[in-house]
């Protein structure tokens, strides 16, 4: 047995068409950020500190579209870039683990209270800092 993971990067027409037939069992979702992720600029909850928006970007939807077609598949939350401010104007937000804690926990939260969607799983970091 295997299961099929989709990443938010695939077409959603396609997304949703396999996970019609219920053979899905974990979406991949982009955290927005505001910063380029190769296939586009996806807009952060929080483009400042104190701005919360829960209605942006196409995220929200695609995971209410996925639990409506399955509703027990598993939805993973997983940051790709952050705004600037995470990092305090440096480009690397894990100098300050309280406030992308913050962020990250705000984006869960934010998910339950506005779209009554349950993020079962949650990543910190996409791509590891290469330190010479």
């Amino acid at each position: 047995n295997y299961a099929w993971v989709i990443s938010w990067r695939r077409p959603a027409h396609y997304i949703l068409k396999i996970v019609h037939f219920n053979c899905i069992l974990l979406v991949n979702i982009e955290i927005g950020g505001d910063g380029q992720s190769t296939d586009g600029t996806e807009p952060s909850h929080m483009h400042y500190e104190n701005d919360e928006n829960y209605f942006r970007g196409y995220e929200w939807w695609l995971m209410k579209e996925a639990k409506k077609r399955n509703p027990k598949i598993k939805l993973i939350g997983l940051p790709w870039t952050f705004p600037a401010w995470i990092g305090k104007g440096e480009n690397w937000p894990y100098d300050y683990p309280d406030v992308t804690a913050y962020y990250i926990v705000s984006w869960i939260l934010g998910a339950k209270q506005y779209h009554d969607l349950d993020i079962d799983y949650i990543g910190v970091m996409q791509y590891m800092k290469v330190m010479n």
